[in-house]
């Protein structure tokens, strides 16, 4: 029994892997809430995943996630509002 919950035993692994996945999920979510962040929120995402099957790199996916947000927050906030506009838009002279 000792060797399944050790944390070099495959299932370990694999539980911890969709953890992470479950939380940084939810990180994701909660950083949507306000829409005008979603952009910055798929770009922490993005970051923390690359971070998380990266086999070479042990850094925290959550810390990966934070910076990913951080950096990216003003250029993709732009281009999330931008598409956001033109989506409207599109859908403004489809309607009329």
């Amino acid at each position: 029994m000792g060797g399944f919950f050790s944390y070099e035993s495959k299932p370990m692994q694999i539980l911890m892997f969709l953890g992470d996945l479950i939380l940084l999920n939810i990180l994701y979510l909660v950083c949507c809430i306000p829409l005008f962040t979603i952009g910055a929120a798929q770009a922490g995402l993005f970051t923390a995943c690359k971070v998380l099957l990266d086999k070479e790199d042990d850094s925290s996916p959550y810390a990966a996630f934070w910076r990913g947000f951080t950096t990216g927050f003003g250029t993709v906030t732009l281009a999330w509002g931008l598409m956001g506009v033109v989506t409207a838009a599109v859908t403004w002279l489809a309607v009329s």
